[in-house]
């Protein structure tokens, strides 16, 4: 028993997973945030987050595609959606 408590006040439970989330966010929260455009990224895979105003408004992962090709998917559905807006208060 004196042997157990001599390395007992070294145990800890590692938790892995809270240990992940925190550096991804501590490494996506100093990224620098450029406007999202066609090419934007590299031609790698990885994971990205979007702000709109300077709020997050998504994370997504680009795995099994390029980060490039997925922001550019982005752009462009955005792009999109801003014309329709723009057709529909034409009309309104």
């Amino acid at each position: 028993m004196a042997e157990e408590s001599k390395w007992h006040k070294h145990l800890f439970v590692f938790e892995i997973d809270r240990a992940i989330r925190s550096q991804v966010i501590e490494k996506l929260e100093s990224s620098p945030r450029p406007a999202l455009s066609e090419n934007v990224a590299p031609p790698l895979k990885g994971v990205y987050t979007l702000y709109r105003k300077g709020k997050l408004v998504y994370a997504g992962k680009a795995m099994h595609t390029t980060l490039r090709r997925r922001l550019a998917e982005h752009a462009m559905k955005i792009k999109g959606r801003r014309k329709r807006i723009g057709k529909i208060k034409a009309i309104s």
